[in-house]
């Protein structure tokens, strides 16, 4: 379906006029056909696509802070309907007849990311779901979810009113066992974490952010200037753990037989729920090197080739490299012990 066909298709289905005639709405809606996940558009996902934009449009008609935000941002984190892998829903005209006269008191972006996490707070308790996400329409009428699903929830309200804010998240906690997803919003100019309290930029886990290895950032496509820790073919990991700890790079140098070992596999690991858990990991070069920003904890790096293995313990120093050597050989796995920091 083309970008014209599309328009023209929902003004049908929804009997109106159009919002706007500008090619600004052409364009949006292009985009966001060229990056989604879905392949085949139907008149569901047709709805979803035009009501991205069409309340990114009343929103920056009716709030100031819209005109703080970079293009790029805008298209990823405010148009782009999905947050992980949840259903598509078209959320945006339910939440935008709740909230929109509650923030119109609002000054600023930041205070009305404030707002609608209090709100989301008061309509909706943690519970822990299925691991397939749950949409944010459905995550309101149970009213529950698990962190993910609080996330998408309170992510897809901030976009209905033109917020950028994505998921971050990190994969397993290196101080204790489990994991856990939150938001980030782009409020004046900035990227700024919130979750439970809202409050940006404190709330129960600001107190871990140092014992945490990696933090990582969801977005759709591949956005520039990003610490890009793995591509898939819609969606990028951002490696947010500078904004968040003191940092160091693990600079991974793989070899084999004295050379540099190409296309060997790296795995990073944290101690979680009684075993060593992946965080990241990648494949040399040519140069044979793979290499990380991480928080001050140790972890545990895994290399393998064609059946060979390296293993080693690393920790990183604030804002300086650390050379890992590993150096692929035949190795009897043996019964042993280690200790990871943790700070």
């Amino acid at each position: 379906m083309s970008v014209l066909n599309l328009i023209l298709f929902v003004l049908f289905y929804a009997g109106r006029e159009p919002v706007t005639s500008t090619d600004q709405f052409s364009d949006d809606i292009g985009w966001i056909m060229e990056n989604i996940q879905e392949k085949v558009i139907g008149s569901e996902e047709s709805l979803v696509i035009f009501h991205s934009v069409e309340y990114y449009l009343k929103s920056a008609e009716r709030y100031e802070w819209s005109d703080e935000i970079p293009e790029d941002i805008r298209k990823r984190y405010v148009l782009y309907p999905r947050l992980s892998q949840e259903p598509l829903e078209d959320y945006r005209p339910f939440f935008y007849d709740i909230l929109a006269d509650s923030l119109d008191t609002c000054q600023n972006s930041a205070s009305a990311a404030e707002t609608i996490f209090r709100w989301s707070s008061s309509v909706l308790k943690f519970k822990q779901t299925s691991r397939r996400d749950q949409g944010p329409l459905e995550t309101y009428y149970s009213g529950y979810g698990r962190c993910e699903e609080l996330m998408i929830f309170s992510a897809s309200v901030c976009r209905t009113f033109g917020i950028p804010a994505r998921q971050v998240y990190v994969p397993y906690w290196s101080f204790t066992d489990n994991n856990h997803a939150w938001t980030e919003v782009f409020v004046g100019g900035e990227w700024h974490y919130i979750d439970e309290g809202a409050v940006l930029d404190e709330t129960w886990f600001s107190d871990y952010l140092e014992k945490t290895a990696l933090v990582l950032a969801v977005s759709p496509g591949r956005p520039e200037n990003e610490d890009i820790v793995r591509e898939y073919h819609d969606a990028s990991l951002i490696n947010r753990t500078r904004n968040y700890a003191p940092s160091g790079v693990l600079l991974f140098i793989v070899t084999e037989d004295g050379e540099p070992a190409e296309s060997a596999r790296v795995s990073v690991c944290v101690y979680n729920w009684g075993a060593l858990r992946e965080i990241a990991g990648g494949f040399t070069g040519k140069d044979g090197l793979y290499s990380l920003t991480l928080g001050l904890v140790s972890v545990f790096a895994f290399s393998e080739k064609k059946g060979k293995t390296a293993f080693g313990i690393y920790t990183p120093l604030d804002s300086d490299t650390v050379r890992c050597l590993l150096d692929l050989g035949t190795y009897s796995w043996t019964d042993t012990s280690f200790f990871l920091r943790i700070k």
